[in-house]
């Protein structure tokens, strides 16, 4: 590009290899293709508008995927607590001190590092709440703009409550 905005003289910019172009195409030269430039580029552009709806669009799309992944991150059953989980490392403790078996003992130790592991995760869980609230801020603009509708959400996991409370409706199969 040159000094004053856009070139009226070709760039070259590397590319594929010149074998991979037809015989005798007048725009390769060696390794590099001819792209020309030639007036004005200002039509490329963005407008505030256009860069506001893509910051907008991203800032949606963080707020659902975050909340879909916790939706399919929690397994079905009763919801493990941090207290159950330390009770749970104290108990094999207390089996690893009492225990001569090397066997048993190596089972133990195993499943000691996967509680603390489970307890890990469980303190970097973000607040499944904080996401909903997200999630239902955003996903009417969301599901109007892409065409979502009712049912995929439903087939995908989330709760009628939760789409109720963000204003998506019902849609019904005739």
């Amino acid at each position: 590009m040159g000094l004053l905005g856009a070139s009226l003289y070709p760039t070259f910019v590397e590319s594929q290899p010149a074998r991979s172009f037809p015989l005798g195409d007048s725009r390769v030269h060696r390794n590099y293709r001819c792209v020309c430039f030639s007036g004005n580029m200002d039509h490329m552009a963005m407008s505030n508008e256009h860069k506001e709806a893509l910051a907008q669009g991203r800032k949606e799309a963080r707020a659902i995927k975050a909340y879909l992944s916790a939706l399919e991150s929690r397994k079905p059953g009763r919801p493990v607590s941090k207290e159950s989980l330390q009770k749970r490392v104290e108990r094999v403790n207390e089996k690893l001190e009492a225990t001569d078996n090397p066997l048993d003992r190596v089972d133990l130790i195993q499943s000691k590092i996967d509680i603390e592991k489970a307890l890990a995760e469980l303190g970097n869980s973000q607040d499944i709440a904080s996401l909903e609230s997200g999630f239902i801020e955003n996903v009417g603009s969301y599901s109007e703009r892409k065409g979502v509708t009712y049912t995929a959400w439903r087939e995908f996991g989330v709760p009628a409550s939760v789409l109720r409370k963000a204003g998506i409706r019902e849609t019904r199969r005739r």
